[in-house]
């Protein structure tokens, strides 16, 4: 955060409130989004066991990244893939 907020010529604390203001979130929250998004199209698509695709997107713990995943979506990342592919279909 620090090289982020320097890069911008800003404060941590202003940048921080910035990037809030402007993506209605804090910048953690937004890569966790970012990543389980990601992961989401990844399982969809079979990319690959769950577990492997949790280590891919950055997560060191498949337990945490299955509690984020149903905390985020409200639905297991099964459950979430096999809602992608039955609505989107072509598209994932």
């Amino acid at each position: 955060m620090p090289e982020l907020a320097a890069e911008a010529g800003m404060s941590v604390p202003s940048y921080h409130a910035h990037f809030k203001a402007l993506t209605g979130s804090t910048p953690i929250q937004y890569v966790k989004a970012m990543r389980l998004h990601a992961a989401r199209l990844m399982i969809a698509r079979r990319k690959g066991p769950i577990t492997t695709i949790a280590a891919e997107v950055g997560y060191a713990s498949a337990a945490r990244f299955s509690r984020d995943f149903r905390r985020y979506f409200r639905r297991s990342a099964t459950e979430g893939a096999r809602w992608m592919r039955e609505h989107l279909g072509e598209f994932v």
